[in-house]
This record gives structure tokens, C-alpha cells and sequence, in this order.
């Protein structure tokens, strides 16, 4: 066997080959794909996962979503090639079809579940890409099934779009940031939010032990009522701003809802003061071309 054949890879979606290839004795095919990945070190498995790429637009739907589906179960081992490729693949001016074969698919058409398959890799190889898919989601998926795929391991492209991708039905997104300070940043950015998304982030909480201060600060960033949580600090007026990138203990960037921004950096020593200075039409337009990725060059 030999993770670079697609023949063969294709004989296993199809339950022809594998230690279940007797259907009687696994749940379907994947079981058989499942056996084979676990036997591959991680330079096998990126190969696979290439390969499996390719098996998403076979002929055969059931292949398809086969190859689809077993791509979930790669997903952090598809390289930089492969997450180009498959961003190239979403962006295809192909027929969308339905998933058939299988269990366990949640999207209503095959591109939907290959943008949730893919969208972690393409996220932390391509930014850009990720973006533009999360701009137009793929016909079958929404935006916020996309952004709790991406949150875990790009927080930097959340917090940059929080405001033009999600809304109050979005608190998943939220809770699913890695670090308590992206949290804040997005629960900020989208307040003030219902009831019910407060129920939420303490079902999350005690599911992921996060410290009751941790909790307690993100409610009152979510309310929109503390002005150390939803303001730069030495900037007080009655413009909305929000956080639209930075770094825990670092610099903080911040827009207005007029476009005005501001760069916020913590400063040296132990009393925990921070210096404001709003941005220059420059450096404005260069976030606004660039992202937040801009400020790694002042």
C-alpha cells in the first residue's frame, strides 16, 4: 500500500480493501481508512492527505465524500502545498454536489465540507486564502461553522474580521479562541450580547476550566461596559472602538467605528501603564491593505 495511490486509496473509500473490507464488521469505509492512517508516521499521513485531495473530485460522489471526510482526520498533518491546493480546489468554478455514503457529514453540499475539512490547514499555511473563504463561504456552509473551525489556530484572523464575519448567533467562534485575551478581544468587539451568549461562555468555561477571573473579565467585555476592556487606555470620548489585533501583554490595535485607529503598547516596568497614539492616514491604509500584520513593520 502506498499513500501516493490513489487507486488503491480509492478501493478503501469504497470498502474494498482493508482489514473491514467485510462490511459487516465496520461502521463503513472510513473504519478501513482510519486502520490505514493510524499505521503512517506524519510525513505519510501529509502525503495522504494530498492524495485524498485529489479523491475529493472524483467522479464517483461516494468516493468524494469519502476522501473528504478522511481529510477531517488529517487535517493537521496537510502541508503548506496541499492547503494552497485545496484553497485553489474550493475556489473551482465546479458543480456543487450532495454528500452520499456516508455518516457524519454536516454541510449540504461536498465544497462545504471540504472548506470545513480544509479550512484549519489553509488558515494556518495561507492567510489570505482563508480570508477570501471566509468573505464568500462555499455554497453549503455558513460562515460561523468556518470560523470555529479556524479559531483554534488562526485567533489573529478572527479578531481582525470579529465585526464584518459574526454576530450574537456566533458565540461559538468566541469560545473557541486558544487564549483568554483573543476572547476578550472578540467578546468586546461584538457586545453588547444576549443572555443567551453569556449562558454559553459559562457552559464553556466550566467545560474547559477556565480561571472564574478569566470568566468574569470576558462577561464584562461582552456588556460593553467596562472602558479598560472597550476603550484604548488615554482615549475617552463617545466613539465605539473595538479590537481588531494584538498580542497578550504586548500592543494592542484598535479601531473606532468611524475607521479611526489607534496602537495601544504596554509600557516597560511593573505598573502595568500602557501608551496610546492614533495612527497616521499610512499606517491606516496599510492595515486596511495588509491586516494587522502591517503593524509588525513599525
Amino acid at each position: 500500500m502506498t499513500v501516493h495511490d490513489a487507486a488503491h486509496a480509492r478501493r478503501v473509500l469504497l470498502g474494498l480493501e482493508g482489514p473491514y473490507a467485510d462490511p459487516r464488521m465496520a461502521t463503513d469505509a472510513l473504519d478501513n481508512l482510519d486502520v490505514w492512517i493510524g499505521e503512517l508516521d506524519p510525513m505519510a499521513r501529509a502525503a495522504l492527505a494530498d492524495t485524498l485531495l485529489t479523491l475529493a473530485l472524483d467522479d464517483d460522489a461516494a468516493v468524494a465524500t469519502g476522501a473528504v471526510l478522511g481529510l477531517r482526520s488529517l487535517a493537521e498533518h496537510i502541508d503548506a502545498t496541499t492547503a494552497q491546493r485545496a484553497a485553489d480546489v474550493l475556489g473551482a468554478p465546479s458543480p456543487d454536489r450532495s454528500p452520499i455514503g456516508f455518516t457524519g457529514t454536516s454541510a449540504s453540499t461536498l465544497r462545504g465540507e471540504l472548506a470545513l475539512a480544509v479550512a484549519s490547514a489553509i488558515a494556518h499555511h495561507h492567510p489570505t486564502a482563508a480570508r477570501h473563504l471566509l468573505d464568500e463561504p462555499p455554497a453549503g456552509v455558513g460562515r460561523s461553522e468556518l470560523g470555529m473551525t479556524i479559531a483554534p489556530v488562526a485567533p489573529d484572523l478572527v479578531i481582525e474580521h470579529a465585526t464584518e464575519w459574526f454576530g450574537h448567533d456566533d458565540i461559538g467562534v468566541v469560545v473557541r479562541l486558544p487564549l483568554h485575551w483573543y476572547r476578550i478581544a472578540a467578546g468586546g468587539a461584538l457586545g453588547p450580547w444576549p443572555e443567551r451568549a453569556h449562558e454559553a461562555v459559562d457552559g464553556a468555561a466550566r467545560l474547559q476550566d477556565w480561571p472564574d477571573g478569566d470568566t468574569a473579565a470576558l462577561h464584562r467585555a461582552m456588556t460593553g461596559a467596562d472602558p479598560h476592556l472597550n476603550r484604548p487606555d488615554g482615549i475617552d470620548d463617545d466613539r465605539r472602538w473595538r479590537i481588531i489585533g494584538g498580542t497578550p501583554q504586548g500592543w494592542t490595535l484598535w479601531r473606532a467605528d468611524d475607521g479611526t485607529m489607534a496602537y495601544e503598547t504596554l509600557d516597560p516596568g511593573p505598573a502595568w501603564t500602557t501608551t496610546t497614539r492614533l495612527l497616521n492616514p499610512e499606517e491606516t491604509e496599510a492595515v486596511r491593505r495588509d491586516g494587522v500584520a502591517a503593524v509588525a513593520e513599525w
